[in-house]
């Protein structure tokens, strides 16, 4: 499977050079199908599920911060939380689920059918029909949903901040352009692009790989949401794990007292924040086996709080 895998990457882009050479011969109109099948048609259950997690992030986060009163605090773990992990993430698992065995069942049922065979009869290019219309509607839509899903996050935790900690909206949206730096949206933006186009090949890889009949294709379908799902889970991990090694100490501390001095908190009472907050970590007898877990920069940054 990873060599069949490769070799799906590599035809992919051969099919994207050939579609530089001659775009009028580019399978437009398959390409805009898609990105409403796959895009406009996966806004409503995106938009659901954001919402969700926004209203129970920001509420269970209240309930921690509330202990040292910290409550202004929320606007920047939602603001980085949901634009640069968990909406691009979200969005990931939800098309994964939706999108990515649709294009398995689609190709399978195409091999069950022997419409595959029928295109290689005739000359048609698999990858050029079928694999990379698709590749390139989920890149392109990715980013797009990733950010409506943010963005129905934060309504949710915004909602949520104001009930549970009497935020209201307006500072809510005034504190946010300065929790949430424009690269983070960017960097979270080209992930969707990837996780999208990891998405879309190993959907049609599993869909290529089925037999002509009924349980190798409901076979293939678990397994594509399953690779999909766990491909997208591991990028996000590494992403995370390299941006948090990079960060340095003075780094953090510059993002401390930036924080404070925005929302007016004097230097002895950040102090004695950040003396509960290390008093507490001290209480927990597990806290060195989790930093064990994570990167260096991760280390310098809880040792910091």
């Amino acid at each position: 499977q990873f060599r069949a895998m490769v070799a799906l990457v590599g035809q992919l882009l051969l099919d994207l050079l050939r579609l530089l050479r001659g775009p009028r011969d580019g399978p437009w109109r398959d390409v805009s199908g898609h990105l409403y099948q796959m895009g406009a048609a996966a806004l409503p259950i995106t938009a659901l599920v954001g919402f969700l997690i926004g209203v129970v992030l920001a509420y269970l986060t209240s309930l921690q911060l509330r202990q040292f009163g910290a409550e202004s605090f929320i606007v920047n773990i939602l603001g980085i939380a949901l634009v640069r992990e968990l909406g691009p993430l979200l969005a990931a698992i939800l098309v994964a689920g939706r999108s990515g065995s649709a294009i398995t069942a689609q190709i399978g049922v195409m091999r069950v059918t022997e419409e595959l065979d029928a295109m290689r009869v005739m000359g048609i290019s698999h990858g050029f029909r079928l694999v990379m219309p698709r590749a390139i509607a989920l890149a392109i839509a990715m980013p797009l949903i990733s950010v409506w899903t943010t963005v129905a996050g934060l309504a949710g935790g915004m909602l949520a901040a104001d009930l549970a900690l009497d935020i209201t909206p307006s500072f809510f949206m005034q504190a946010m352009p300065g929790s949430v730096n424009v690269a983070n949206l960017t960097l979270a933006s080209a992930k969707s692009a990837v996780f999208g186009v990891l998405i879309a090949l190993v959907g049609s890889h599993y869909g290529l790989r089925v037999e002509p009949n009924t349980q190798s294709l409901g076979r293939g379908t678990t397994a594509s949401v399953v690779a999909a799902t766990d491909f997208d889970t591991s990028m996000a991990k590494l992403s995370t794990i390299a941006d948090t090694s990079k960060v340095s100490t003075e780094d953090l501390k510059a993002q401390i007292l930036d924080v404070s001095n925005t929302y007016g908190v004097s230097a002895s009472e950040r102090d004695e924040r950040i003396k509960k907050y290390a008093d507490a970590f001290e209480m927990t007898p597990r806290l060195n086996d989790l930093i064990g877990s994570y990167s260096h920069g991760m280390k310098q940054k809880i040792a910091l709080i």
